[in-house]
């Protein structure tokens, strides 16, 4: 049988782009959030390692023999979204000021709230190329872990676009189709 090509696969159904993401915060982290949102404040990645979890196994050994029973289930700690932005801003000054409430740059200082008031929950939407959103992943007891400026030039002329990332560390996940 011969290999399909791609123009019958996409007939079959549109594949997913893991290239295009909303991000929206179901619970703001109370020990920084004074007020509310920025207004102009859309968080959008372009790429987002997915969470992960394992179920660890638990070893039985009866009369010499091994046998596994499933454990807990253990969740990777970090995501990583690289992030689109614009000359405002507004997405890399909202992780900014994220993680100078959790550590103060200037006095060296970790932030006054206790960590569940830096801490936050995230909603991130898989959008398919019509921008509809298609899978939903919630992100529980999330805070931002390291944040890169996006200054790295790519491209053939030296000249793209900035692409900061964050880093987020979280407690815990769960995902479901739309």
């Amino acid at each position: 049988m011969p290999k399909p090509l791609l123009n019958q696969l996409v007939q079959l159904d549109s594949v997913f782009h893991l290239n295009d993401w909303n991000i929206n915060f179901t619970r703001l982290p109370s020990g920084f959030a004074t007020g509310s949102l920025p207004q102009n404040l859309n968080i959008r990645a372009y790429t987002v390692d997915l969470p992960r979890w394992n179920i660890n196994p638990i070893q039985v050994d009866i009369r010499g023999h091994r046998f596994y029973i499933p454990g807990d289930k253990e969740f990777d700690s970090t995501i990583t979204l690289q992030l689109h932005e614009t000359t405002d801003a507004v997405v890399l000054e909202f992780f900014r000021a994220w993680s100078e409430a959790i550590y103060a740059t200037n006095t060296g200082s970790k932030g006054n709230p206790a960590w569940t008031q830096l801490k936050g929950d995230i909603q991130m939407l898989l959008l398919d190329r019509q921008l509809n959103p298609k899978w939903e992943y919630m992100i529980y007891g999330v805070w931002v872990q390291s944040v890169d400026l996006g200054g790295q030039l790519s491209g053939d002329k030296g000249a793209d676009i900035v692409r900061p990332s964050a880093t987020l560390n979280f407690d815990w996940f769960t995902n479901k189709k739309l």
